[in-house]
């Protein structure tokens, strides 16, 4: 799998949330997901079984009706009740599967009995070797390719192997009743395709063991090739519903674009990566005050407007949410797919989010509630990409010089008393690829000294309105 690849588990696992969305094994939720559409299949099954058998016994009554026909009608009855009874049992006690099997072995006896017993109610009642001359055989056929419904290959093996060694068994029985015989039983046996051979395998009496062994090789392929074909399906099915939940996860930290760049391209994200890329971080002003003012559900809630604001700007410019942290969050442009214009990316995503938060504002004013002050910070540069964290707890993230002084320039929008600020080497980039309209208003300011750094930056603000 391709996401398999992008998230390498290492030591016990991962549990990080792209590392749980991507790692092997089966899905409980899957599995419980077969489980119901099994018992779906079982379902259609029985009912579709019911409704044939409740026609044919009406077919029967109104156009044969005689005393005979109550043989064919009780077998037809049976039939209906051991599918209802299975499923009645499976409905109820869903974990045990051995009902699946046992019943599967109760419906290939009721079938064969339908098959080679001769009707006892009949007068003259024909030679048991007749009945396994009849072509009845074809409906072993069809009772194997129902349990395809189901949605286990194991099921579908046990069926058509009970099929086969009921068949066989049945054929050697009749062939010890009164007057049968088979070939191995003559003396003297005929050439084949002789008028001698002709006149034996035309005999009522004639057992044709052979043509039984064929009959159970042929329902054993046919048993193996329908449990393929549900094999195969429920391994698509798997494949698709595990890649979607992969997707889903993967979505929440990157746009959908990079998502299906991802898919696409099947690089690893595990190993570090050298690249440029731009470095976004915001941060609420004020955030201890206003939640002391306020109840933790009010909290909660407040972070989750604020957190979808972000995820909806950032991805918007197909940037890559890096994570939230409380209440601020860090966001990549260009990582993990550079492009020409990330810096721009990213310069836009600061004034959508700016314009999204003055809406919410208004909106939070309109309610009463105080408004929300954000501080964003913005520098371009190289990064190095890749799972940091222990083992059991590994996150796709960035590192480097570039990051630590966006999350310092984010920090200098309370001293400098701005919305925004954006490193001069970042709007150097914007202007290399064309942007140059983009940061025309943006004033400079003289060389600001940032923690960490010897040096003092450069940089431009967005001026208040």
């Amino acid at each position: 799998m391709i996401y398999r690849r992008l998230f390498k588990r290492r030591g016990d696992g991962d549990p990080s949330p792209v590392g749980a969305a991507v790692a092997g094994g089966r899905d409980p939720a899957l599995s419980r997901a077969f489980r119901r559409a099994q018992r779906d299949g079982l379902a259609l099954a029985v009912w579709a079984r019911v409704a044939v058998m409740a026609a044919v016994c009406l077919w029967l009554s109104l156009q044969f009706w005689r005393m005979e026909v109550l043989w064919t009608v009780g077998l037809c009855i049976v039939f209906a009740a051991s599918g209802l009874l299975q499923w009645r049992l499976v409905f109820r006690h869903p974990e045990r599967r051995w009902v699946l099997f046992a019943f599967a072995v109760v419906d290939v006896l009721i079938v064969t009995a339908a098959t080679v017993v001769p009707n006892p109610l009949l007068e003259t009642a024909p030679p048991w070797p007749l009945m396994l001359k009849l072509g009845s055989f074809v409906f072993f056929f069809l009772l194997v390719a129902i349990t395809g419904l189901l949605t286990s290959p194991a099921l579908t093996l046990w069926t058509g192997a009970w099929v086969a060694l009921v068949w066989l068994a049945a054929t050697e029985w009749i062939a010890t009743t009164e007057g049968a015989f088979r070939l191995r039983d003559l003396e003297n046996r005929p050439t084949f395709n002789s008028p001698e051979a002709y006149e034996i395998y035309t005999d009522l009496f004639f057992v044709d063991v052979v043509q039984s062994r064929q009959s159970a090789v042929a329902i054993l392929i046919f048993a193996g090739i329908v449990a393929a074909i549900v094999a195969r399906a429920r391994g698509l099915v798997e494949r698709e519903a595990r890649a979607a939940s992969q997707r889903t996860m993967l979505a929440r930290y990157f746009s959908p674009n990079v998502v299906d760049e991802i898919a696409r391209s099947g690089g690893t994200m595990s190993q570090a990566r050298a690249l440029d890329a731009a470095v976004l971080f915001v941060d609420v002003r004020g955030f201890t005050t206003i939640a002391d003012r306020q109840s933790p559900e009010e909290t909660i809630a407040l972070l989750r407007d604020l957190h979808k604001l972000i995820a909806d700007a950032v991805f918007a410019e197909q940037g890559t949410l890096d994570k939230f942290m409380g209440d601020g969050a860090m966001a990549l442009f260009g990582a993990p797919k550079p492009a020409s214009d990330d810096a721009r990316s990213a310069l836009r995503a600061a004034r959508r989010l700016l314009a999204a938060v003055t809406d919410w504002n208004t909106a939070r004013s309109e309610d009463g509630r105080e408004p929300i002050g954000i501080g964003i910070g913005i520098h371009y540069g190289p990064i190095v990409t890749g799972n940091a964290g222990a083992d059991r707890r590994l996150d796709f993230t960035a590192i480097g010089t570039t990051v630590n002084l966006a999350d310092r320039l984010e920090r200098l929008t309370r001293k400098i008393d701005t919305d925004l600020v954006v490193s001069e080497a970042t709007c150097e980039r914007i202007r290399e690829t064309g942007g140059t309209a983009e940061i025309a208003e943006l004033e400079t300011l003289a060389p600001h000294a940032v923690k960490g750094l010897t040096q003092p930056v450069p940089i431009r603000i967005l001026p208040r309105p």
